[in-house]
């Protein structure tokens, strides 16, 4: 008899918590506001703002490898970069296109980007140009949306 209403009443949650309307256009200005935040973090070196939107793992999909890193190995991973560059440019070339599943659960945001830089090593003082395009894979996590994939590819510009 316990597990009949056991059954019964998480059908019941089921069922109300799929009627509840999903506001998309709020989703969507969280989005862009994090979108907004990667770059304040990127130009600003800010590996903990930068971070804090990440699933506590990212698989990372770049360069014909797959990798999945924990959010502590991607904080490593951004505070080693931030320290070996100068970045003169992170912008949009396009404005982000945002796609939002309808449950409200996942969103994809498509991305391309100028990446204008000094490497700190170069004493030529040369500034890498380099056009970006990536698919950042969100979903609600605890009710707060997390990156938890990025595919990325990359044009140097010469």
């Amino acid at each position: 008899m316990r597990n009949i209403l056991f059954v019964a009443v998480s059908c019941m949650i089921l069922v109300l918590c799929s009627c509840l309307p999903i506001d998309k256009q709020k989703d969507l200005v969280i989005l862009a506001k994090y979108h907004q935040q990667e770059q304040t973090a990127h130009l600003t070196k800010n590996v903990a703002l930068f971070v804090e939107i990440m699933s506590d793992t990212v698989t990372h999909v770049q360069k014909g490898a797959v990798k999945k890193l924990t959010k502590q190995q991607m904080q490593e991973r951004f505070s080693q970069y931030f320290s070996m560059v100068e970045f003169i440019k992170w912008e949009d070339t396009a404005p982000p296109v945002y796609y939002i599943a309808d449950d409200g659960s996942m969103a994809s945001v498509l991305v391309q980007k100028r990446v204008e830089l000094k490497v700190k090593s170069d004493s030529t003082g040369a500034i890498e140009k380099t056009d970006f395009a990536w698919t950042e894979l969100w979903r609600k996590e605890r009710g707060q949306w997390r990156m938890h994939t990025n595919i990325s590819t990359e044009k140097t510009i010469p």
